[in-house]
């Protein structure tokens, strides 16, 4: 009888330790998912910043474009004039 209260009570510190293994190891688990989001959020902003960037430096190509071009205008025209 002895032994049995002996394996009952050893059983019963590793289902204990294998609780509190668990609880911890879902609380890491529950806060490396809350900083996985909040990356994955940053990344979605950075994203979203570097293609309107993008389109900012696409626009200003576009304006300069079109002022070299008159610039050339002009210079053809003064050059004829």
């Amino acid at each position: 009888m002895n032994g049995l209260e002996t394996e009952i009570n050893r059983l019963q510190r590793s289902l204990d330790t294998a609780r509190a293994q668990h609880h911890t190891l879902s609380k890491q688990h529950a806060e490396q998912s809350a900083d996985a989001e909040k990356y994955r959020d940053t990344v979605r902003e950075r994203d979203a910043e570097a293609r309107q960037l993008e389109h900012t430096i696409s626009t200003y190509e576009h304006e300069l474009e079109k002022v070299l071009g008159m610039l050339v205008k002009t210079r053809i025209v003064l050059i004829c004039l």
